[in-house]
Order: structure tokens, then C-alpha cells, then sequence
């Protein structure tokens, strides 16, 4: 590779380069009028194998990818609840479920697994041995979390069931009763459940927790910017 000589508007730095000359003595050399080709080659630390095997695999029934109400593919419970139907009748599909990374990433941030059953789901996907991590996946299912979780997608309200609209998986189980507050009267409809909160709240607005739609951090009730990303709510 030839080097363009410097002018009077021009200015080319010298280029210095090492090799080893036929004394077998590492030397510093000028790169002009011309740069060894040689030194421009890449040697490459990583390939693609010739048999992959990812840690995380999407099946044909995969689960919806965060961030993306923009095109209509919602993270819910609802879309939840329709992709565990099925699953669960055997450990071997429900192991097939954990191996979807956003799958697990939802279920993980819902809050309903604690620290230690998060854990076991990645040891699920982590462990080699199919037997092990079948045995995994019954102890996961008996946890107490999971149960919670199940409790949770059966009083899933009819409106979460459809894949358009965003809103966290927080609101909704709310609405189904898992607020803690005593509740309001879901059949009073959404404008008297609002009127409620805004009464007992005493400061008026929405006192659930409440996602952000930027990085989807569920932040507790009464923040008006996002604790993990700083943006507004609105």
C-alpha cells in the first residue's frame, strides 16, 4: 500500500512500523514509500461454530420482545397466560418456555418469583444435563412464586387478553385485585375506580405502579420520572 507524500497543504505523518530482518533482529522501519500489506491482515479470536448451540433458543411459539408496542407486540399478562396454555403439561415443553430469553426476563421482573426461584429458572436453562434440568423445572413449578404467578393469570382481567394496548403488567394485576388496598369495585367500572383512588389518595392521579415506556422499569406509585432511565412518565 503506497503512502501519499507530504505538500505544501498536506500534511502525511510518518508511519513507523517493526519487523523482523533476515538477522533475526526486531527493527523500526519508515512506511514509505510504501505499507506492508501484511500488517493490515486481522487475525480473528472468535468464528461461528459449525455447530451452534445458543443458550437461549426462540422456538416457533416465541415470546413477545420487549419495547415494541409500537407495532402491536405488547408484553402482558394476558400474552402471558396464552403462551404458558399448553406448556404446562408436560416439563419438557415448560422447559422449551425457559428457554426463550425474553420470556424469562418478563416473568423475572413481575415480581412474583423471588430471588432464589429466579435463580433456579436460570439454572433451567444453564444446566446440560436435560434430566437435571427437567428435575429443575418441577421444583420451579412448586415453588410458591410460580404458584402466585399462575394465581395472578387466572383473575387476569378479559381487556389483557388482546395483544394491542400497552400498560404494565402491574396495572393489570391491580385491576384483578392484587393491589393490596382493599380494592375498589371492579364493576363500578375504570371512571369510579378513579374517582376512589383519587379520593383516598387525597392528591388526586394514578397511585399504581406504573411502567416506563422507554425501558419498561415498573417504578412505584406517585413518581413522575423513571428511576432506572430519568425520563418523564408522560
Amino acid at each position: 500500500m503506497c503512502i501519499q507524500e507530504a505538500t505544501k497543504t498536506r500534511y502525511v505523518p510518518d508511519i513507523i512500523y517493526t519487523y523482523i530482518n533476515e538477522y533475526k533482529r526486531k527493527v523500526s522501519a519508515n512506511a514509505k514509500p510504501a505499507f506492508p500489506v501484511e500488517y493490515l491482515l486481522v487475525a480473528l479470536t472468535q468464528g461461528s461454530p459449525l455447530d451452534p448451540r445458543p443458550l437461549f433458543s426462540r422456538g416457533n411459539k416465541s415470546f413477545p420482545i420487549e419495547n415494541r408496542d409500537h407495532v402491536h407486540q405488547s408484553q402482558t399478562l394476558g400474552v402471558l397466560k396464552r403462551h404458558l396454555e399448553g406448556a404446562q403439561t408436560s416439563p419438557e415443553t415448560l422447559r422449551q418456555v425457559f428457554m426463550d430469553f425474553h420470556f424469562l426476563v418478563y416473568v423475572s421482573s413481575l415480581g412474583f418469583l423471588s430471588q432464589e426461584e429466579v435463580k433456579l429458572a436460570g439454572h433451567i436453562v444453564r444446566e446440560p444435563d436435560v434430566g437435571v434440568s427437567l428435575q429443575l423445572v418441577n421444583s420451579l413449578v412448586e415453588s410458591g412464586g410460580w404458584q402466585t404467578l399462575l394465581l395472578a393469570l387466572q383473575e387476569a382481567s378479559a381487556s389483557d387478553l388482546g395483544d394491542a394496548g400497552a400498560g404494565s403488567a402491574m396495572e393489570h394485576i391491580t385491576e384483578a385485585g392484587f393491589s393490596g388496598t382493599g380494592g375498589a369495585d371492579s364493576s363500578r367500572g375504570p371512571s369510579a375506580a378513579a374517582g376512589g383512588s383519587e379520593q383516598g389518595g387525597g392528591g388526586g392521579g394514578n397511585r399504581q405502579p406504573w411502567a416506563c415506556r422507554h425501558c419498561t422499569f415498573v417504578n412505584s406509585a406517585g413518581q413522575d420520572s423513571c428511576d432506572m432511565c430519568a425520563l418523564p412518565r408522560d
